[in-house]
């Protein structure tokens, strides 16, 4: 009786563990493909992937660059803003995610209808972006601020002044960092700080874990800079999908994508 009882909660985590990686596979080994329909083939050049291979093991983060033609690239600095905004992918996106938002109005769907409604249109929405915008990305745009999100609440209720909300912050490298606000890559991520190349390779970080470090602690300089150049600076484009955000460079002949859940 007790080895039967042992095998049926065996199957059952079994079916339970099965279904939970089918649902975050979407967003984990799915993430690299997404990328507009129509800014397809592109080849990847550079990525770290922060991401879980399994289950909701906390944050998962990604960046990714593409590399565009020469063909693409032209049509989109010709063509601007209209080229993107009227992409089949971006109409496709802003009719799903309208039907979604309908539904759920609505306000009748029951938990586990809801759950199922909301994996399909992740699933279905993967890859695809609406409301492009040209750069550069305003200073108080607050959907691409993660710690703007984060902590202001927080700052709000337990009454921190304005002057001392990002002191109060700071990473551990004190001294040695750059606080991450305003529009940054590394205030995308959520991280506190950014910590410069030359302090990245002392004996203080050589020994620290994916999970110690900031995100972008992982990524290059070169295309930190490279990225965060573009983001301030015009006749460049972005959007958001439900993940991340998707930047665009024709000048540079180059696409962003920085992934976060």
């Amino acid at each position: 009786m007790i080895k039967n009882n042992m095998y049926k909660k065996v199957v059952i985590l079994s079916v339970v563990l099965f279904s939970c990686s089918g649902f975050f596979n979407i967003f984990n080994s799915g993430w690299k493909s997404y990328i507009p329909q129509e800014l397809k083939p592109t080849k990847v050049i550079y990525e770290v992937d922060g991401t879980h291979a399994f289950g909701p093991g906390g944050i998962n983060e990604a960046f990714i660059v593409y590399s565009l033609s020469n063909d693409l690239a032209d049509k989109i600095k010709s063509e601007g803003l209209p080229y993107l905004e009227n992409m089949p992918s971006t109409v496709m996106y802003e009719k799903l995610h309208a039907s979604y938002e309908n539904l759920l109005a609505n306000g009748n769907l029951a938990p586990e209808k809801e759950r199922k409604e909301r994996f399909a249109f992740l699933k279905a929405t993967g890859g695809q972006y609406k409301d492009w915008q040209a750069t550069p990305v305003p200073d108080d745009e607050e959907r691409w601020n993660r710690n703007r999100n984060k902590y202001y609440k927080q700052w709000v209720r337990e009454g921190v002044p304005v002057e001392e909300r990002w002191e109060r912050y700071r990473g551990k490298y004190r001294g040695h960092d750059t606080l991450c606000k305003d529009i940054s890559l590394c205030s995308f991520y959520g991280d506190l700080t950014q910590i410069p190349t030359s302090f990245k390779s002392s004996n203080v970080l050589k020994n620290k874990t994916l999970e110690e470090l900031n995100f972008t602690d992982e990524i290059k300089s070169e295309y930190i800079e490279l990225l965060e150049n573009i983001i301030k600076s015009p006749n460049n484009y972005y959007s958001y999908g439900e993940f991340g955000v998707f930047v665009v460079s024709p000048q540079n002949k180059k696409a962003f994508l920085l992934y976060r859940d």
